[in-house]
Formats: C-alpha cells, structure tokens, sequence
C-alpha cells in the first residue's frame, strides 16, 4: 500500500514516515468515538444571534445567571413576590416569574415598534454597548450605553443644540431640516428600555414625569414600582442582560417588520 515506506526494524524507533501513518490510522479508526457538547455558551452568539422569546426557557435564564439576585442585607420588601428563596445569604429570583414579564414585556416592545414607534434602551454598565448597539437597530431605535445626561427627556431644548431633521413613515430622514414651529412639538420615546434602573434613578423619573411607559429589569435591591414593565433578574450579570435585551429586540424586530409589511400591502 506504500511502496515507497521504508520500514524500521524492531530495535530502531518509527521514522517520520511511520509516526505519520500510525498518526493518520488512530485519527481515522477513533474520529467518530467519543463524545460531542452541544448547547454550549458562546458569548458572542447572545449579542449578534439574539433568541426570540419562543425559544428562551427557564433553563437558558438559569444558564444565564438570571436567578441570582443580592444578599439578603439588601433585601427590598417590595420584590419579595419575584423571590424563590434565599441561598448562603442570597436571595434566588423565581425565573418562572422571570420568563412570564419577559414575555409581557416581548409584547409590548412588539406592538411599540408595529405602530411606528421610537423605543429608547439605556444600560450604562460595562461591556453592553454593542448589545445595545444592535438591540437598537433592529428595533430602529436608540440607545444609551454611557451616561445618562439629566435633562435628556425633560429638558432636551437646553442641552441639546442638534438640527432636527423630518423623516418618512419608514422612518428614513428626508433631509429636510425643521423649521423653529416645527421644533415646538418635541418628539419622545414611546417606549424606554432601562437595564440597571438603580444606577438610572434620574432617567427613570424623568419618564415618570413626562409619562413614558418603561421595562426595567428589577433586580432584589430595586424598587418594581418605578417602572410600567418589570422583569425580575440579575442586573448584575452581564450575561444575563444581554440574554434579555436579545430577547426584546427580536421582539421589535419582530413588530417592526410587520409594520414594513403593512406599508408594502398598503
């Protein structure tokens, strides 16, 4: 079968040559034994392959790290409906619960972007600026991945000096530039995405104030009340909130081309 081998004999050790073949004879024999890991964690699939709400479980939240809340010492009595138990000193979020407000929040992020409109998510901690990046973009929205500048909402006519520009019914700028009566009626967020409510106090009341709904992820130590839409998890975990701002986005993404088909129909 190789004529051009040259054999060693048994006192010598394999050549080249030998080591090569008996390398290629175990890899063909012993490729297929053995075992294979599937479903494993590749984090850069959570953030450019976000998975709709149909195909999260209650598994996917716990591989996530979304149950996880904080020590009991920082325990805030109105979160106590979201809260399995505690463990070692730490309270365990119910994902169950978890899985159905993501699911309502799905909803309404879906029926936001179906009727056209603005959605605005805001995560100011580490590592969350491309999630955001794209969550944003599929929904054809906006996002804060940096510092929230107080005023933004309440204030924008102050600390904010852009030309506003007319876009279409697709939301495309047309170029034109707006006129100063034009200007009067402000546009605001008909949704807000916040991840970490906690270090967002200010954004948070100024969507109170200027009656903005909001989904804020509510962690043990936070306040559910502040927000329209809670979703009890981990705001710690950076995992865990870009698992669930893949979720939401998909779910813009989702109303969002019902809303093209809908112009392309009409």
């Amino acid at each position: 079968k190789f004529p051009f081998l040259i054999p060693s004999k048994k006192s010598e050790p394999y050549t080249s040559q030998e080591l090569h073949l008996r390398r290629e004879f175990f890899n063909s024999s012993n490729s297929k034994l053995g075992s294979n890991l599937t479903d494993v964690y590749i984090p850069h699939h959570e953030v450019f392959y976000p998975k709709s709400i149909k195909n999260v479980s209650i598994s996917k939240l716990l591989a996530a790290g979304a149950h996880l809340g904080h020590s009991t010492s920082l325990f805030r009595p109105s979160t106590q409906p979201y809260i399995l138990g505690s463990y070692k000193g730490i309270h365990i979020i119910d994902l169950e619960q978890t899985l159905s407000y993501l699911r309502t929040a799905s909803k309404v992020v879906e029926g936001v972007a179906e009727r056209g409109g603005i959605i605005l998510f805001i995560g100011t901690r580490e590592n969350l600026q491309r999630p955001l990046e794209l969550a944003a973009e599929r929904c054809g929205g906006y996002y804060v991945a940096t510092r929230w500048v107080p005023g933004t909402i309440t204030n924008c006519t102050e600390i904010s000096s852009w030309d506003r520009q007319e876009v279409d019914f697709e939301g495309v700028a047309t170029g034109r530039v707006l006129n100063a009566d034009e200007v009067k009626g402000l546009v605001k967020p008909d949704l807000v995405v916040i991840l970490n409510p906690v270090e967002n106090r200010v954004a948070v009341r100024e969507c109170i104030q200027s009656r903005i709904p909001t989904i804020g992820i509510i962690d043990t130590d936070s306040e559910p009340s502040l927000v329209s839409y809670p979703i009890p998890a981990n705001d710690d975990s950076v995992r865990c909130l870009t698992l669930l701002v893949g979720v939401l986005s998909k779910a813009g993404e989702t109303g969002r081309l019902k809303r093209f088909k809908k112009i392309q129909d009409y």
